[in-house]
């Protein structure tokens, strides 16, 4: 199945890759896949560009939210002000299921024993149950991120359904540029220094006295892929760098 899945993804992309972001959109959300596609989003520092993307074309558009339990009330508060900016109405937000966090992460520091685990049980897992509904799903990864990202194509594969990227080909002053243009409200912690693409620059170099913080995916490089959000600076953060 997972061949046949990257095959279709190949195809896809022959096909569709070259489109402009508006356009990939508009056709998975009305032509590809209608009623079985969402997006994902961590309402990170780049999230409202291709929220915004969205709601020109479907307001009710599934838009998943990880809340793991770890995530700072600024971002919170960006989610809420973004989606009525927006006119989003179709948001769904997703919680770790309350009896296996109080069985396996009691404490609340199940990150520092075992990042993966940690990532499993707040992410992974409610996000394969949701994903059960879906043929595929919208992420804004893109190039510039750099690693596993820089052949990422528009058509991809990942989570066991088609992953549609169609920011992939965007630059960060492609970004800056739709931020202005479409007059989208920066995420508040943003101006404090929590920029993903300083941190994406220096993450193989991070240690404790790092000032730039923002969401790594589940535990190591491994899972980086997977999701985006932002983080306070300095040593205190570490206890959510990868849960939130």
């Amino acid at each position: 199945m997972l061949a046949n899945l990257e095959r279709t993804a190949e195809i896809l992309d022959a096909r569709y890759g070259s489109l402009p972001a508006s356009a990939i959109l508009r056709l998975t959300i009305e032509s590809l896949f209608p009623g079985r596609l969402a997006a994902l989003s961590s309402f990170g520092t780049e999230s409202a560009v291709l929220l915004a993307l969205i709601a020109r074309i479907e307001p009710n558009l599934p838009i998943v939210f990880l809340d793991t339990g770890k995530h700072f009330p600024e971002t919170l508060a960006y989610r809420d002000h973004l989606v009525t900016h927006l006119g989003l109405t179709g948001l769904r937000i997703l919680s770790p299921e309350r009896e296996s966090i109080e069985r396996a992460d009691g404490d609340g520091n199940l990150w520092s024993r075992s990042p993966d685990r940690c990532c499993h049980l707040r992410k992974v897992k409610p996000l394969e149950i949701f994903l059960k509904g879906f043929d595929a799903w919208v992420s804004g990864q893109k190039r510039y991120h750099g690693d596993e990202r820089s052949s990422l194509r528009a058509f991809s594969v990942a989570s066991g359904r088609l992953q549609i990227n169609p920011l992939a080909k965007w630059s960060a002053a492609d970004l800056r540029s739709a931020f202005d243009d479409l007059r989208l409200p920066r995420h508040p912690l943003e101006a404090e220094g929590y920029n993903r693409l300083r941190l994406l620059q220096r993450r193989r170099q991070l240690h404790h006295r790092t000032t730039v913080r923002q969401m790594g995916a589940c535990g190591k490089d491994r899972m980086w892929h997977t999701l985006v959000g932002v983080f306070r600076k300095g040593t205190a953060a570490r206890s959510t760098e990868t849960c939130a």
